[in-house]
């Protein structure tokens, strides 16, 4: 099959990081259709990043909604038949869309429409694999031997043009977990995750722009683990049941840390997540008691 990959970026104030992860493809074995950076910087004055000339790229204004939106708003420039997330704090290994080729050229052509390729990231000299959601949301559980995947590697992971046509990310999450999301819905819609650990990627995260991220991430995880367990499981009483062990144990560990003042850290974290469901249940993106985007 033909291997067309659109490499999305969303970006946030990190010039320098960007200009990294546009030099890394540079180098890249195969190399891309094109380059979606979608900005969701707070100048709007700052002119669209220059790299070497052979990088097609799109440039676009992000819709500064958080990640999610601003994902969806680069897949929807994308006009590649395969499309790659690279965050700007990332840097494409040289050899990794021609591995990743190769396992999608090794399944029959219709078979590769709806196969998801999951790679591995290195993070300060550690390998990151995906994990499987814990009890409490916590991507944490190392896969068993044959187990079907549910979750990726975002930084490392090839997606089908048409996981964007039919699901998307979701855009209320702002930031952490919005992978598993769209992962978990993307295989109970009938797409599969295949693993090519050999091709690796490699992401140093920026200590800029991660004001907040714990707070978010955990709020992301609440209602995430919570929306899979309820509409894409079909599972109420793990649903709830489940979220509300997850916001006990926030509370502890929000006590344990920050004393007293993690009572109301924890109370607002959990406040945000369940703002999150409500937004989803308005939205109407439930059909038929099924999931749509």
């Amino acid at each position: 099959m033909s291997l067309e990959v659109s490499i999305c970026i969303c970006t946030r104030n990190r010039p320098e990081e960007l200009r990294l992860a546009l030099e890394s493809i540079t180098k890249s074995r195969l190399a891309p259709v094109q380059v979606v950076i979608s900005d969701d910087g707070d100048d709007d004055g700052v002119a669209p990043p220059r790299a070497d000339q052979q990088l097609p790229i799109t440039y676009v204004r992000g819709p500064r909604r958080g990640l999610g939106a601003n994902r969806n708003s680069a897949a929807a420039a994308a006009t590649g038949s395969h499309l790659l997330f690279l965050d700007d704090d990332a840097k494409l290994g040289a050899d990794f869309l021609e591995t990743v080729g190769k396992t999608l050229a090794a399944l029959p052509a219709e078979q590769a429409k709806k196969v998801i390729v999951t790679g591995v990231e290195i993070n300060h000299g550690h390998t990151v694999k995906p994990n499987e959601q814990s009890l409490l949301g916590f991507q944490s559980r190392p896969y068993r031997e044959g187990e079907d995947l549910h979750t990726v590697v975002i930084n490392a992971s090839l997606f089908p043009r048409g996981v964007f046509e039919e699901i998307g990310f979701d855009p209320s999450l702002s930031y952490g977990y919005d992978e598993v999301d769209l992962t978990t819905r993307a295989v109970a819609a009938g797409f599969r995750i295949v693993p090519c650990f050999e091709a690796a990627n490699v992401h140093t995260p920026a200590e800029s722009g991660r004001g907040g991220y714990s707070s978010s991430a955990n709020a992301s995880r609440l209602y995430v683990t919570l929306k899979r367990r309820r509409w894409t499981e079909r599972s109420r009483v793990r649903a709830w049941s489940g979220f509300c062990f997850a916001g006990a144990h926030l509370f502890l560990a929000s006590v344990k840390r920050r004393g007293i003042a993690g009572v109301g850290e924890a109370r607002q974290t959990i406040a945000q997540a369940r703002r999150y469901y409500s937004t989803y249940l308005e939205s109407g993106r439930l059909a038929d008691g099924a999931v749509k985007g």
